[in-house]
């Protein structure tokens, strides 16, 4: 997961990406235990976080390798067209991950993807994996995001029209030649960088119920629980626990009635 907000990032053009809530995946040592806190969804919203469970005994999902991907891209990134957010997010799903050695571009399983959904993840794949294009992949992204246009950013990166690029992806395409290849990871150590810390019996007890809460419910006095009651002293606290979330200031806007108090929130919740 560090090494996939890496190479995110490295494409984005913003090494550090953050999310706006902390994302807390909870490993189980086998299917048996995993089972019964299972999520119906690869992330779920948590009372103070966001929420990821899986077994310690089986590769982390590609679902959840996408939906991590997804949460970076919109807390991070400017707009750019949908295909490409959701071929973004197919090919991160495919990273292989060994310390610092990091490869992109795996071949998905046959029928995983299909129709402009699987062109738009070869185009990609392209891009990321072929030595005449990766190199200027990260202009592209760049490009596109802020509502930029195809032919601009296909002319900035790889001197040719949009038009010229389609042509190249449906001949690879239609080759269906597709091999990982390696891209720049994040100089860390397993062993090192990541520190195991013992948690206390009650951090463990709410964590829990955070999880098996399934995004249903909320601790009263979590952000999002706050957030619930919905009153002007609650949705305050809230707007305190977590500064960057807009749902606070929308709902304190609805609550005002000085109409000049009101479009200050709505101005706060917008930016």
């Amino acid at each position: 997961l560090e090494q996939l907000r890496f190479v995110l990032g490295t494409l984005l053009g913003k090494p550090e990406l953050n999310t706006l809530w902390p994302l807390n995946l909870v490993l189980f040592s086998n299917q048996k235990e995993y089972g019964p806190h299972a999520l119906p969804q690869p992330l779920l919203p948590g009372g103070s976080s966001t929420l990821a469970a899986w077994t310690d005994d089986v590769p982390l999902p590609r679902d959840l390798m996408r939906a991590v991907t997804e949460t970076l891209l919109n807390d991070n990134a400017g707009r750019m067209p949908r295909d490409i957010e959701i071929a973004l997010c197919d090919l991160l799903s495919t990273i292989e991950v060994n310390a610092t050695r990091v490869k992109i571009g795996a071949p998905l399983a046959s029928g995983e993807l299909n129709g402009a959904r699987m062109r738009a993840w070869a185009k990609l794949q392209m891009l990321a994996t072929q030595p005449e294009y990766s190199g200027r992949m990260r202009i592209y992204i760049n490009n596109l995001q802020n509502a930029g246009e195809e032919d601009q950013a296909s002319r900035n990166a790889f001197d040719m029209t949009a038009a010229k690029l389609d042509s190249m992806v449906d001949a690879y395409a239609k080759s269906a030649k597709f091999e990982s290849a390696p891209v720049n990871g994040k100089a860390l150590n397993p062993n090192r960088d990541f520190i195991e810390k013992n948690l206390e019996r009650p951090a463990v007890t709410a964590l829990l119920a955070d999880l098996d809460a399934k995004g249903k419910t909320f601790p009263p006095d979590s952000p999002r629980g706050l957030l619930v009651q919905n009153t002007v002293p609650s949705l305050g606290l809230a707007i305190k626990a977590n500064p960057k979330w807009a749902e606070p200031q929308f709902k304190l806007a609805a609550l005002e009635t000085d109409p000049g108090r009101k479009i200050g929130r709505l101005k706060m919740a917008a930016s």
